[in-house]
């Protein structure tokens, strides 16, 4: 048993060996995938950001403009019934 258990040592080791270059390369391409996928991912991101503030910024402006419109109107309705 003692020899079975060395050879079978021996091949683990073996194998273990020839595939540490395999695993290092296939380590550097999941590495790479993942630094590209997450460049991507933040491009979009700081998309939607801006979009939101863009979309605040808009929803600000319409805001303010229902109000100048109700004043305005206020103030014809006003105009009309002093004429």
């Amino acid at each position: 048993m003692p020899e079975q258990t060395n050879i079978l040592d021996a091949i683990r080791t073996v194998v273990q060996e020839e595939n540490r270059p395999m695993e290092k390369r296939l380590e550097k391409k999941i590495t790479e995938f993942k630094d590209e996928t997450l460049n991507h991912v933040d491009a979009v991101m700081k998309e939607v950001v801006t979009t939101r503030e863009e979309q605040a910024a808009i929803g600000h402006r319409v805001d303010n403009h229902e109000e100048r419109i109700t004043t305005l109107e206020g103030g014809m309705n006003t105009a009309k019934s002093t004429v």
